[in-house]
């Protein structure tokens, strides 16, 4: 294999896929110190600056796609290790970090745990980034207790999960800000410190800078950190309440992804938090079910008035106060359905046909603890819910998202629309 050579202070940018092995010398990457023997491996759609802190020689084995590149002058890394150690001296309880779409949010967030690791200090990391989400899996808001440093924040573990539902936060403002709050305090409580909470990239519009500016002012974090010059000298109003203010720039050459790469990535954690999730089965009179309007309801019995043939093909009805649901087994027409409101005196009426709840992405919930888990389907004749997941608890309530995933783990969208 071929060999790097590295002066001291060398700084050089590396783009995966690769892996490295220190043969001689200390390099670093966002804080964590790699020596003799040590093993660096990049992920593919990932890009870091690697730093000599004495002269090195690394053993590389690259992917066709891979690149080393020279650091150009303007790259922020040093600034950005300047800024990590004096926020690190500081006494700090929360640091919320922010920017847009790939300005390097949570490789800065990743620089500042190392830090503070290294420093003796216990730090939490709030991923609240649904779409990318690194610490647990796509649409939660996941928190994690660093003990040791890392060069993504993909090798934590979560210690806490909450579910959003979506992988993207703008109808959900005000769940995302009451989360990450609960989850600083909870962490705060929990003798960690500093707390560092990352954030998504929507912030380009009035509605994002709106949604981040509610964030600040829920959790009156000691240190606010932007990433990338155009929002520079939007959050120094913020200093008049005590928070310090650092502005950085983001990297000059990055690895973006694209939207099919985020998709993939995102395939890539449904994957590894449900594929190997056991089947467990919930009477549905035994748990609550939030998230589908079908089950909001309460169940009422298939009207003994219908005709057999109507009566065959319900097998499931729930009623709010004015409106019927229906799961049934073929499409019912117009007016059979108009029938059956007659009956029921409703008002409205929507049907869902049986296996509409397939493979529909959700979180199950023991009251305190939530966790991600697939809908497999519904036995309606046992009025029994058929959940896989790889975590096995009281299960009392499930959250149902409009998320359904394919047998390979793709995303589909809005597929849980009445017929």
């Amino acid at each position: 294999m071929p060999v790097l050579r590295m002066q001291e202070n060398e700084m050089l940018k590396l783009f995966g896929p690769m892996s490295l092995t220190v043969i001689s010398g200390e390099v670093e990457i966002l804080n964590k110190k790699f020596k003799e023997n040590s093993k660096i491996v990049i992920h593919r759609l990932r890009s870091y600056v690697m730093r000599s802190l004495a002269s090195s020689e690394l053993e590389v084995n690259m992917a066709a796609e891979a690149q080393i590149q020279q650091v150009e002058e303007n790259e922020p890394y040093l600034e950005w290790l300047s800024v990590a150690n004096s926020i690190a001296k500081g006494k700090v309880d929360k640091i919320v970090v922010l920017g847009g779409v790939d300005s390097g949010k949570s490789t800065f967030t990743v620089l500042l745990a190392n830090t503070f690791v290294e420093k003796g200090f216990k730090p939490a990391v709030i991923d609240s980034d649904v779409g990318q989400a690194d610490i647990g899996p796509p649409g939660f808001i996941s928190m994690a207790y660093p003990e040791e440093q890392v060069i993504w924040m993909r090798e934590y573990r979560p210690v806490l999960m909450r579910f959003i539902g979506d992988i993207k936060p703008q109808m959900h403002v005000e769940g995302v800000v009451h989360i990450v709050a609960d989850m600083a305090r909870r962490a705060i409580e929990s003798g960690k410190k500093p707390v560092i909470i990352d954030t998504d990239g929507w912030i380009g519009d009035e509605h994002g800078i709106n949604y981040k500016y509610k964030l600040v002012e829920e959790l009156k974090p000691d240190t606010i950190v932007v990433l990338g010059s155009s929002l520079h000298g939007l959050f120094r109003r913020y200093q008049k309440l005590g928070a310090k203010i650092y502005e950085l720039r983001s990297p000059h050459v990055k690895r973006t992804r694209s939207r099919e790469e985020r998709r993939m990535l995102r395939r890539d954690r449904y994957r590894e938090y449900l594929e190997s999730g056991k089947v467990v089965k919930v009477k549905l009179g035994d748990t609550i079910i939030t998230g589908s309007p079908i089950f909001h309801g309460i169940e009422l019995e298939i009207p003994s008035s219908l005709s057999p043939d109507m009566a065959d093909k319900v097998l499931y009805i729930t009623r709010t106060r004015d409106t019927l649901y229906l799961v049934v087994k073929n499409p019912i027409s117009s007016e059979q359905l108009e029938i059956i409101k007659k009956i029921c005196g409703a008002s409205r009426l929507k049907t869902y046909l049986r296996g509409f709840e397939r493979r529909l992405y959700v979180a199950i919930s023991n009251g305190e603890e939530e966790y991600p888990a697939l809908i497999e389907k519904i036995d309606y004749d046992k009025r029994e819910i058929h959940i896989r997941t790889r975590h096995i608890i009281d299960i009392k309530l499930i959250k149902v998202s409009s998320i359904r995933l394919t047998e390979d783990y793709t995303e589909q969208f809005n597929t849980i629309s009445p017929q």
